[in-house]
């Protein structure tokens, strides 16, 4: 006990400020990563971690010296789990720094455009209520594609993708994946996740999107075929916004787009919610 008194004696101002940086870091791997399954298992380790330090505690004091040479080594082994365990989340990481800085938004322009199309498209599609699910594909391949559908290997545009989903086209029954600016598939089938098949309130398109986007840097726009409403997913998680513009802003901001001028509407569509 005398010990613990004797060490927050000696806790200085750069240890404070070391608690801080190593605070904020974990503020911002959390905010990051916001999926469900990660966050969980980030939980979990910090639990882990704070019992091994008390494990250690209890073992200084009590010159358990066998215990403490093996929590000595304790700290390698800890980042190589956390590595393994977070290998996708630490590749987000390192794009968003990349979209931070301007290093992967060398296509602005290209991608402003194809953002543009692809709200032109999810507009009329929400007002016809057809039904639709365009992802955007990010440096994270999407890995739960059960078939890819049909090569279209074309420029995004806005007229293709509703002729894309009319519901009297062979291809309107699936993903559209969106890579690089170029339109890449349609009519693909996606599996779902353990997580999303849990979520009946939801529609199979819906879940789909959820699934696309949970443990990559997607982000997939859903059109309700029943209600007309649009939904935004990333991070394993469906958006809703008050109008077209928000939903535009929100999309350009997760695919690392910067614009000078909104070029955005103002008409309302609010988000799927079920």
């Amino acid at each position: 006990m005398q010990e613990i008194i004797l060490l927050t004696r000696h806790i200085s101002l750069s240890d404070v400020v070391d608690i801080l940086i190593v605070g904020l870091f974990i503020y911002g791997f959390l905010s990051i990563i916001q999926g469900r399954r990660a966050y969980y298992l980030f939980i979990g380790l910090i639990f882990f971690l704070f019992f091994s330090f008390a494990l250690y505690l209890i073992a200084n004091i009590l010159h358990l010296n066998t215990l403490l040479l093996v929590l000595s080594r304790f700290g390698f082994l800890f980042t190589v789990i956390f590595i393994i365990v977070f290998q996708n989340e630490i590749r987000k990481i390192f794009v968003y720094l990349g979209q931070m800085v301007g290093v992967l938004n060398s296509y602005g322009s290209e991608k402003a455009t194809t953002v543009t199309e692809v709200m032109i498209a999810v507009e009329d599609l929400s007002r016809r209520k057809i039904g639709a699910l365009m992802i955007f594909e990010g440096m994270m391949e999407i890995k739960n594609i059960l078939e890819p559908g049909v090569e279209i290997d074309s420029r995004v545009n806005q007229l293709l993708l509703k002729t894309i989903f009319d519901t009297s086209t062979p291809l309107h029954d699936g993903a559209v994946i969106i890579q690089k600016d170029r339109i890449k598939n349609a009519a693909c089938i996606l599996s779902l996740s353990e997580y999303t098949t849990s979520l009946k309130h939801y529609g199979t398109r819906h879940r789909a999107a959820i699934s696309a986007t949970e443990e990559n840097d997607a982000v997939a726009i859903v059109v309700s075929e029943e209600t007309g409403n649009i939904s935004l997913s990333y991070n394993a998680n469906l958006h809703r916004y008050e109008s077209m513009k928000e939903l535009k802003r929100e999309i350009c901001k997760k695919l690392g787009v910067f614009t000078h001028k909104e070029e955005d509407t103002d008409e309302t569509a609010p988000a799927e919610t079920g």
